[in-house]
């Protein structure tokens, strides 16, 4: 793999396990987070925010996938999120 290219994890239909062909956008939201530093003297950075993807499968299955963003401490978003809802299939 070359300078120039980028792995892109491409998620599993949930209905029938085939990868997504097709990305059919996204969103993110944008509240803001204030990074800290906690009682144990490590700094934190607990984002509220999620991105919803929007896939598409060979089959024809359509669905959202949303999920939250990490701290490195292990904090899991407000809360940490991974919900995948099926539109079509």
């Amino acid at each position: 793999m070359d300078s120039h290219t980028t792995q892109v994890s491409v998620p599993e239909c949930p209905v029938c396990g085939e990868a997504a062909i097709l990305d059919k956008g996204g969103m993110t939201t944008l509240m803001g987070g204030i990074p800290f530093v906690g009682d144990d003297g490590k700094s934190h950075d607990h984002d509220p925010n999620t991105h919803t993807g929007h896939w598409v499968c060979p089959n024809k299955h359509e669905w959202k996938e949303e999920v939250g963003f990490k701290c490195t401490c292990g904090w899991k978003g407000n809360p940490w999120t991974h919900n995948v809802k099926v539109l079509s299939g």
